[in-house]
């Protein structure tokens, strides 16, 4: 079972990213969803924090994505 415990997304600037609670019928599906709030904007790099559990082993990652 997935456990998310922390999430954010931040842009190139390194400000928080506002995003919507995730949808209550994901946690359903073992899903988790990170909806930005507004559109995110084009030739930005944006961070990913992520940190939980899926059963008993942890995880604690970070990644980045560029829009086009």
């Amino acid at each position: 079972m997935l456990q998310v415990d922390f999430a954010e997304m931040r842009d190139s600037a390194n400000s928080l990213v506002a995003l919507h609670p995730n949808p209550k019928d994901c946690s359903t599906f073992n899903c988790y969803a990170m909806i930005p709030v507004v559109p995110l904007k084009p030739g930005t790099t944006y961070t990913v924090h992520v940190r939980g559990r899926v059963g008993d082993i942890p995880f604690d990652h970070t990644w980045q994505f560029t829009t086009s």
